[in-house]
């Protein structure tokens, strides 16, 4: 719910041509308040690349993003290496428990 959230309200931002429209400061902090209440990296991430959200960040609000960010490993650009293993293992897993999930193809025999 968190994505829709986001995603919508920076169709909203988007709607706001300018910075000093009235309604871009509630849109925005709206925005970057349910972001950080919910340490959504990927929130973040999708606001601190927006115009209009950066144009109206404090200083502050952009070392905040920027350290979420880092915390959530979204800007580092490198997969954390001691994480691989079990991520691997989580994948093969899930890959096992999808299979299992779907049918088995039935084989006709069409002589």
């Amino acid at each position: 719910m968190t994505v829709f959230n986001t995603r919508l309200g920076l169709t909203v931002s988007d709607a706001v041509a300018s910075p000093d429209h009235p309604a871009a400061r509630l849109v925005v902090a709206e925005l970057r308040r349910r972001a950080t209440e919910m340490t959504d990296g990927c929130a973040a991430r999708e606001i601190s690349g927006h115009r209009l959200l950066t144009a109206l960040m404090t200083d502050q609000e952009t070392r905040d993003y920027r350290a979420l960010l880092h915390a959530c490993v979204l800007a580092v650009g490198v997969f954390p290496i001691d994480l691989y293993d079990e991520v691997e293992a989580a994948l093969r897993i899930s890959d096992r428990a999808i299979r299992n999930c779907l049918p088995t193809p039935h084989t006709t025999d069409r002589r």
